[in-house]
């Protein structure tokens, strides 16, 4: 799996937020709240999934992981909006929501250790294309920066 580097624009984005650890893995509630909620939200960009481990208050194992759209809008009750600097990511293509994990351990295990770059600081990001909530592929875009 070899990711093309590309630099994201910064991006203001308004979702639902859930606080999770990796088992058990809570991101998918975050989309089961937001989804009946998308029509609240003034979209004008892509549709994101995004975890960060710099949230406050987080416990140790901990991260935050937002389901959302690209929207200036302020966020309605019970959402929250979240600005993403713009900056440079490995992007790879994933074929459904069954892959995300594998591709993630890919990159970080046998891809990242030998290659020009190191993690970044930015958040990760899930792409979704416009047929969600059913997509057929997605991207996932890990933040990185030159060794």
């Amino acid at each position: 799996m070899e990711p093309r580097i590309i630099t994201r624009p910064a991006a203001r984005v308004v979702g639902i937020l859930v606080v999770s650890t990796m088992e058990p893995n809570l991101c998918p509630t975050a989309w089961e709240q937001f989804v009946p909620r998308m029509p609240e939200v003034e979209i004008s960009g892509e549709c994101l999934g995004i975890a960060r481990w710099d949230y406050p208050g987080l416990a140790e194992g901990q991260f935050a992981y937002m389901a959302g759209f690209v929207s200036s809008m302020q966020p309605p009750t019970g959402m929250e909006a979240w600005e993403i600097d713009s900056g440079d990511y490995a992007e790879v293509t994933v074929s459904n929501l069954d892959s995300i994990r594998p591709a993630i351990g890919e990159l970080y295990e046998k891809w990242l250790p030998t290659s020009e770059y190191v993690s970044g600081s930015l958040p990760y990001l899930e792409v979704y294309p416009e047929e969600f909530p059913h997509p057929q592929t997605l991207k996932l875009c890990f933040s990185v920066t030159n060794r």
